[in-house]
């Protein structure tokens, strides 16, 4: 039997091309979701959501999906939503409650947020 073999160096590089192309993905999705966001500068706007991916991640999320959530949450409270909103940081920090649950949490707290707000007006 032949086995296919692949290297730590072959591993590294495939994870590498689908973090950026995860990246490409997301940033395509948030200029089609907010086109407010094309006008921020690019190589700026890719750093800001490379380090907002690093920061879900902290929080236990991990699946595309889970990492969106977070993102878009990002974008609609500010970069600093997970410290600056305590119900937002204990959404996330529950780590009895599966990743993907939370991070459906975060964002229907956020739109209900938003809905409340607007309410109020």
């Amino acid at each position: 039997m032949n086995f296919l073999t692949i290297s730590h160096e072959q591993m590294q590089q495939l994870q590498a091309h689908q973090e950026a192309s995860f990246l490409d993905r997301l940033v395509d999705f948030l200029h089609e979701q907010f086109p407010e966001t094309a006008d921020e500068p690019q190589e700026t706007f890719r750093q800001a959501l490379t380090e907002l991916i690093e920061r879900s991640e902290s929080w236990g999320l991990a699946a595309e999906d889970e990492i969106a959530r977070y993102c878009v949450t990002a974008w609609l409270l500010g970069v600093d939503f997970d410290q600056e909103f305590p119900v937002a940081a204990d959404i996330l920090g529950d780590r009895v409650t599966k990743p993907q649950q939370r991070s459906v949490q975060l964002l229907d707290w956020a739109t209900e947020l938003f809905r409340v707000l607007e309410a109020a007006e």
